[in-house]
């Protein structure tokens, strides 16, 4: 299985691929988070493949399920094929109403 990150996680696996998450914003709700957005819209990101032993650090590492949900996704590789990949997502109820789009 493959996961996708766009936030702190970048840059720490060497096997990681650059990957585009079409469909969604980067945004900060005190930390970066992602948000169902137009079909123009697109996240920057890597995707590397994980263990499910790996994934439950992750979900540990992300507050999962209590912060953030885990979502399986679509993301593009640079060749421009498609792969399912979970991606972690800020929950609604845990966020404040302080919305920024991430520069």
């Amino acid at each position: 299985m493959k996961l996708f990150v766009y936030g702190i996680l970048v840059g720490t696996r060497e096997d990681a691929k650059y990957a585009i998450l079409p469909g969604f914003k980067k945004i900060v709700r005190g930390h970066d988070t992602i948000i169902s957005a137009s079909v123009t819209d697109y996240v920057e990101g890597e995707m590397f493949e994980v263990t499910k032993e790996q994934l439950k650090n992750y979900d540990w590492i992300e507050g999962y399920p209590d912060y953030y949900i885990r979502r399986k996704v679509k993301a593009f590789r640079t060749d421009g094929l498609e792969e399912l990949v979970w991606v972690y997502q800020q929950r609604t109820d845990a966020i404040n109403d302080k919305l920024m789009v991430a520069e």
